[in-house]
């Protein structure tokens, strides 16, 4: 059973993921987790303190996460132990992981390295192991380094559906669907402002929050429910 987003391990540790991880970030792909039940099999290169892994435990339905980083004692510093269940930490780079023992995963995110040719290799990898229906998480999209992973996704096929903070969103199936959930439901309009990319952004939305909420995150809960 799912948790309000102000209940969540992120939301009460926030002092401890809010330099890797923005409230609106986390917030968005909560609400993505709540709205999509299909999300079974999770994927992250690059978890850093498990930010993504707290929300995806508390906010999902997924049967088995498997997370890479080469190095895992942050994660486990931070996260308690029973958001360790069906998941498995890979601790080693991302270039010297057997690719092939995978199944396809419905959720990917892709925070690892920026130094080249690590990315590119990463986001090929990565399409191998998802399906019509998966969405990727790029992050740190406004990287120099990203720009040729962005490039393999669009050739791909994959379409920049949503820009945050820190990461854009990728999916071959359309997510409309949940870009409407988000705005008629109406909470996201009370802090947040959502709308459509600009000509010179390729990326189809956008969703972005004012300084002031930054700067003293606890006035959010004025507005979730």
């Amino acid at each position: 059973m799912t948790i309000n987003f102000l209940k969540t391990f992120y939301y009460k540790n926030y002092s401890v993921f809010k330099e890797t991880r923005t409230f609106l970030d986390a917030y968005i792909i909560y609400k993505y987790l709540n709205f999509e039940p299909n999300i079974k099999n999770y994927l992250e290169i690059g978890c850093f303190k498990g930010s993504i892994l707290s929300l995806v435990v508390e906010g999902g339905n997924t049967q088995q996460n498997i997370l890479i980083d080469p190095v895992m004692s942050r994660i486990k510093k931070t996260l308690p132990k029973d958001m360790f269940a069906n998941t498995t930490l890979i601790e080693n780079k991302s270039d010297n992981v057997n690719w092939n023992t995978f199944p396809k995963f419905d959720l990917i995110n892709v925070d690892g390295t920026l130094i080249q040719p690590a990315p590119s290799n990463d986001m090929k990898n990565c399409l191998k192991i998802a399906h019509e229906n998966s969405l990727i998480l790029l992050n740190q999209w406004w990287r120099e380094g990203m720009n040729k992973s962005r490039k393999i996704l669009k050739t791909n096929g994959w379409t920049p559906w949503l820009k945050l903070d820190q990461c854009e969103w990728y999916s071959k199936k359309t997510l409309m669907p949940f870009i409407n959930d988000l705005i008629n439901t109406g909470e996201i309009t009370n802090f947040a402002r959502i709308y459509k990319g600009s000509e010179d952004d390729d990326c189809l939305w956008r969703i972005s929050a004012p300084q002031a909420l930054y700067d003293n995150v606890r006035l959010i809960e004025n507005y979730i429910k």
